[in-house]
């Protein structure tokens, strides 16, 4: 495992990453509730996402499906932070 912090601009497509702690360059305050339960189950779970794309401006996206409320849901992520190890 190699950790990466501050290093988003070198994800590259099939790269896994674990989220470790709340990216420092994010604010609750200025997010959704989605947004912020989704980095707390991230990091509290442990789970392992996958960048699955490079968005045209450069961000590397990830696609997380879980099961919220017994149904499933897919939920997209643009990587552009700190807070991750590569796996």
């Amino acid at each position: 495992m190699s950790n990466i912090e501050n290093d988003w601009m070198n994800l590259s497509v099939g790269d896994r990453i674990q989220f470790k702690k709340w990216p420092v360059e994010l604010k609750r305050s200025n997010l959704h509730a989605e947004t912020i339960e989704l980095y707390d189950w991230l990091i509290e779970s442990g789970f392992v996402i996958s960048i699955f794309e490079i968005s045209d401006d450069g961000y590397p996206v990830a696609r997380i499906e879980r099961v919220i409320n017994g149904e499933w849901r897919s939920e997209y992520l643009m990587i552009n932070h700190s807070g991750f190890n590569l796996i």
